[in-house]
């Protein structure tokens, strides 16, 4: 499942010791590669890689070793980010839960719809305005026969 946003957490961010040694570019680099690895997964095992996807200057290839190394933890795939993993897990539980409850809350509406409610009366509503008892709608006009027509 892919979750549309990431949590982000300003203070969390702001207050880091590590992330305020880095430079504004650094940190700009940093930010967009945890934005890739969120939509992504892990990042590539190539720091040339990683700048292009970013679209980021070509100058930046020689500070993505050094973020990675802070940061990000080497696996089979690539690179994670721990805490972004940790986020990607824990909002896909709360998304889960989220789902489960409105499915369980949708099948109790409708159960209790099923017992006499406007939704479990939709077939009887539907059935009388099909027979022309839709509420005062006026009925079409019977075509007249032509003169001369016979019938047989």
């Amino acid at each position: 499942m892919k979750v549309a946003y990431l949590p982000w957490y300003t203070r969390d961010w702001r207050s880091d010791p590590k992330v305020a040694l880095l430079s504004w570019e650094e940190r700009s680099l940093y930010r967009d590669m945890i934005d890739l690895s969120w939509e992504l997964g892990p990042l590539p095992d190539d720091a040339a890689a990683v700048v292009r996807a970013l679209g980021a200057p070509d100058r930046l290839v020689e500070s993505v070793p050094g973020i990675l190394a802070r940061f990000w933890t080497k696996v089979r795939a690539g690179w994670t980010n721990p805490r972004l993993e940790r986020e990607r897990k824990r909002t896909k539980e709360m998304i889960e839960r989220r789902t489960d409850h409105g499915k369980k809350g949708a099948a109790a509406r409708w159960e209790k719809d099923a017992a006499g409610n406007a939704h479990g009366n939709a077939p009887g509503n539907a059935h009388g305005i099909a027979h022309g008892n839709a509420g005062g709608m006026p009925r079409a006009p019977e075509p007249e026969p032509s003169e001369g027509s016979t019938s047989s």
